[in-house]
């Protein structure tokens, strides 16, 4: 008893002092809101025209402590989500001169430090031809082609984790995050970000934040640790800035050889000089697959990405071009092909004041399959109009 208590008096002791006033409350948002058109070669069975919207509601609260550590909260709130999937993100965070620590369902430091492609339309999103499918969804994913679309993040989902970023010294900055469990929340409720398993669906049972997951589930991915680094420098009238990232996983059930541990790494950079920015990325992702159970599974794969804008007053204009190429692994792990995605951004922005976009652009995207399957096959265009708000 006297051990624990010396313990826990060591700890009280080495936390920072209490605050002199308490966290004040803050409240901010993002709306999105598009007309939008697609093209398509695959049947889809939708319609060629939509209005489509978006919203993020951000509350928190942050206060300084009497020796000088930073402390508060982040509640992202979805405006269009499932009922199970409303909380988009929710952390505390802890910052001194020795870094700053977050916790709580929040993104990973090597997603978040992470350079590539500059967004082009001024959106919020890296880039619109990479939103996930259960945003916009004018293009439809070819059922049997392995590329979905691209994406030069690792450790991507938001997820309950621990995360830490060093302080930026000469430039320098590295952030570490551990996320125990691999399941993620998905619109339809809780799921496994593992999507190669003879089943999408894994055992993520209760919330996400309240209770034990499995530990031995088919093909999931947990113990997920990954590093982010970036280097910003200004020289001259250039300003630079360089990122990597790499994740390493365990795999809770390999499925008799199916599944192994996960590895994935990045690099990417922007480049800015007078009105441009110049960026780009490069992505490998070994998705933790052996080889297939049955129909072909996604092996290795690569993702690369570059774009150009050009900011001149209120307007904000660019291309950009992004690609994803997937090996198809049998049921003996050997590679069968390649299926391959592409997709081209030219679009742009207008400032009509403070938080408030106009913006515009055009998408052309297409897949393309080893297998010759139409059903892997689809290509065309989506166009979007639309304002953006920030409050």
């Amino acid at each position: 008893m006297r051990a624990l208590g010396l313990a826990a008096g060591l700890v009280v002791a080495a936390l920072p002092a209490l605050a002199a006033e308490p966290i004040k409350v803050s409240v901010g948002a993002v709306f999105e809101a598009y007309l939008a058109g697609v093209d398509q070669t695959a049947p889809s069975g939708r319609r060629d025209f939509a209005i489509y919207r978006r919203s993020r509601l951000t509350f928190g609260g942050d206060t300084v402590l009497d020796d000088g550590a930073k402390t508060g909260f982040r509640i992202v709130l979805r405006g269009e989500a499932h009922a199970r999937n409303q909380v988009d993100q929710s952390w505390i965070f802890l910052e001194h001169a020795f870094g700053r620590f977050e916790l709580g369902r929040v993104r990973s430091a090597a997603y978040l430090m992470h350079y590539a492609m500059p967004g082009i339309q001024g959106s919020g999103d890296p880039w619109l031809i990479n939103r996930p499918a259960g945003d916009f969804t004018g293009m439809v994913i070819p059922p049997a082609n392995l590329a979905r679309r691209s994406s030069s993040f690792v450790d991507s989902p938001k997820s309950s984790r621990l995360v830490y970023y060093t302080p930026r010294i000469d430039g320098l900055q590295i952030g570490l995050s551990y996320t125990p469990d691999g399941c993620i929340a998905l619109p339809g409720g809780y799921d496994s970000p593992t999507q190669n398993g003879p089943t999408v669906s894994q055992n993520c049972p209760g919330t996400i934040d309240t209770a034990f997951q499995g530990s031995g589930d088919l093909g999931q991915q947990g113990d997920r640790v990954s590093l982010g680094i970036n280097y910003l420098r200004k020289i001259g009238t250039v300003e630079l800035a360089l990122s990597a990232g790499y994740l390493a996983t365990r795999v809770e059930n390999s499925g008799g050889g199916l599944f192994r541990d996960q590895q994935a790494w990045n690099i990417g950079g922007q480049l800015r000089h007078a009105e441009f920015i110049l960026g780009a990325a490069f992505k490998a992702d070994d998705h933790g697959t052996v080889r297939a159970a049955t129909t072909p599974v996604q092996g290795r794969e690569t993702d690369w990405n570059i774009g150009l804008v050009r900011l001149d007053g209120r307007w904000r204009y660019g291309v950009g071009y992004a690609a994803a190429q997937v090996a198809a692994l049998d049921t003996g792990g050997a590679t069968l092909g390649h299926d391959r995605y592409d997709a081209v951004e030219i679009g742009g922005s207008y400032e009509l004041g403070p938080g408030i976009n106009l913006t515009a652009g055009t998408e052309f995207e297409r897949w393309t399959s080893y297998s010759g399957n139409p059903r892997a096959a689809n290509r065309g265009w989506v166009w979007q109009a639309g304002v953006v708000a920030r409050f």
